[in-house]
């Protein structure tokens, strides 16, 4: 496959700029960021559209902002490691000085990382877990120093001055793009001005880091889940497994949200007023959302500022056999444990789900195991681990955002070749939602048999890159397909075959799909400057109803499970 030579000519300064990051970090020294401020200058990622130019870049500030830990603004110091026994090795007892208060949690807002703050020192240390973490923690902060830096150049010694006329165009800000900024920041906005002040040139330093200790790291991710599980005999049942998120599958099956939307419409209408017209709007205008997929968007709300409903809801859906598994490890992958018996349990499951054999699925032993989707490369970890453990998988589903670079966001997109940037392997694969997707849309497209790219950050990529990712026709950029892909080759692929890096993967002993939904285009709006929002809502559901049925479809088709 010719991935064309814009592609390759670009890729020589992001591997360069990655090797150079890595030379560095594992040194063992403590690294400044400003050293790694011209190469990934000459990177120039598409996600940071104001990398060079005279103003505040807000998108990729509201990226990195959260993304990155709260304590960012007073940090002077960070410290990486895989372990708790790493940090204590090189100094750094975390454990105890959280008990003391000398240390305290500090996670960001849009990553399940692991990450707390020494006040004394200014020192912030972050849990890593794969290659893919270090990448997207580092990009985050050297993209995020840089902004920073901008802020405390335009404000000079003038800090008190501005804050108390907010003259925003200072900053080559419009009064929309500051109001959004000072959100961004939260009720002590002023206070985090006032830190960059301070203009500190961040240090990082990997204090632990081995590739066998992220293996280490899922083999403790199992063994807690097979702790907290050992009544369901994981190892040898029949078993589906998704990696998607939490929230769509159980109330796909549980339907307890439904069961409450007189309660989630009246709270929304009273707090959430703007969201409410939005509904109203939309149906007003004739645009067909499924009332369903807005109660699902509106709830994550209703239920964040109401705690008690949100524990009747887990308790109800384990009443209906679903288990929630919250881990403490250091990976911090959390699973559902799911009888697909249990969908039979639910009298509220989502009307678009159609059951044909109830007999069978109430005789059904098999699980499905979703496990809260991981960041990239820790995709390959787990599933090498769940490769060599689980005897019966019966299928194996990857559902995910992605961006996407020609079409709309909220289209689903449905892969049947995957390039993994990391490893350079090209996978053809026998995509079961290519053969059929049993859902219309009202909003998204769905788009089959696409070509996608794995990639290694949402740093790692620029423009020419994915304009030559364009001319060889690939239209889907995501991080975990490639991992899990690799992880699939080196344990169900004969030795003789993994002699190429050129992998067809169309007769492996389990069902396979992947689907993604687009959160962004690169090329025009990327993932800094906002979320999918309620645009997002049809295609998380359609996807994991799609898949759901699938799931069910293929237990009425085993006609000897009892």
């Amino acid at each position: 496959m010719d991935l064309t030579d814009n592609i390759r000519s670009s890729e020589i300064s992001i591997r360069e700029f990655i090797e150079n990051y890595y030379k560095c970090l594992k040194s063992g020294k403590e690294n400044f960021l400003s050293q790694f401020f011209d190469s990934y200058k000459k990177v120039s990622p598409s996600i940071h559209k104001d990398l060079n130019h005279h103003k505040l870049d807000i998108g990729v500030l509201f990226y990195t902002i959260n993304r990155l830990p709260p304590d960012i603004f007073e940090t002077n110091k960070v410290v990486l490691a895989a372990t708790s026994a790493g940090f204590e090795k090189a100094g750094y007892f975390i454990d105890a000085g959280l008990k003391t208060g000398l240390w305290r949690k500090s996670f960001p807002a849009f990553r399940r990382r692991k990450t707390y703050f020494h006040s004394p020192s200014g020192t912030l240390a972050g849990y890593i877990t794969s290659p893919s973490d270090i990448d997207d923690f580092l990009n985050c902060l050297i993209s995020f120093q840089i902004e920073w830096q901008k802020l405390a150049s335009f404000l000079h010694n003038n800090v008190e001055e501005f804050l108390a006329r907010q003259n925003y165009q200072l900053l080559g800000l419009n009064e929309v793009e500051w109001l959004s900024f000072k959100k961004l920041l939260g009720d002590n906005w002023k206070s985090i001005i006032m830190s960059c002040s301070r203009n500190v040139d961040l240090s990082v330093k990997l204090v632990e880091g081995d590739k066998t200790l992220f293996a280490q790291l899922a083999t403790d991710w199992w063994q807690e889940i097979s702790g907290k599980s050992f009544i369901f005999g994981l190892e040898n049942i029949p078993i589906y497994v998704i990696s998607s998120n939490l929230h769509s599958l159980v109330n796909i099956i549980g339907g307890y949200v439904r069961r409450k939307q007189s309660e989630i419409f009246n709270y929304t209408e009273h707090n959430f007023p703007d969201l409410y017209q939005e509904w109203l709007r939309v149906n007003q205008a004739g645009d067909q959302v499924r009332l369903s997929d807005f109660l699902y968007y509106i709830s994550g709300k209703y239920f964040q500022y109401n705690p008690q409903d949100l524990q009747a809801k887990k308790n109800y859906e384990q009443g209906l056999g679903i288990k929630q598994i919250h881990l403490q490890g250091n990976l911090y992958c959390d699973v559902q444990i799911i009888p697909v018996k249990s969908i039979l349990k639910s009298n509220s499951i989502d009307p678009y789900i159609k059951v044909q054999c109830p007999e069978l699925l109430n005789n059904s032993q098999s699980l499905i195991l979703n496990i809260d989707y991981p960041l990239g490369a820790s995709a390959y970890y787990l599933f090498s681990l769940l490769s060599q453990t689980l005897k019966n998988i019966r299928g194996f589903y990857i559902i995910g955002k992605s961006a996407i670079l020609s079409g709309e966001v909220g289209d689903v997109q449905i892969p049947s070749i995957i390039f993994d940037e990391r490893s350079g392997n090209i996978f053809h694969i026998n995509n079961v939602f290519n053969q059929e997707f049993p859902f219309p849309t009202f909003q998204s497209a769905i788009l089959q048999n696409q070509k996608a790219i794995s990639v290694y950050s949402s740093f790692m990529e620029n423009r020419f890159q994915l304009e030559g990712y364009i001319d060889a026709g690939f239209n889907i950029i995501e991080m975990e397909a490639g991992p899990y892909l690799t992880a699939i080759v080196e344990n169900f692929l004969k030795p003789e075959s993994l002699q190429s890096n050129v992998f067809h993967l169309q007769n492996l002993p389990f069902d396979f799909g992947i689907i993604n939904y687009a959160s962004d285009n690169p090329l025009s709006k990327t993932m800094a400057e906002g979320p999918m929002a309620l645009r997002g809502a049809e295609p998380t559901y359609l996807a994991l109803l799609a898949t759901l049925q699938h799931i069910i479809d293929l237990e009425c088709r085993q006609p000897s499970v009892k």
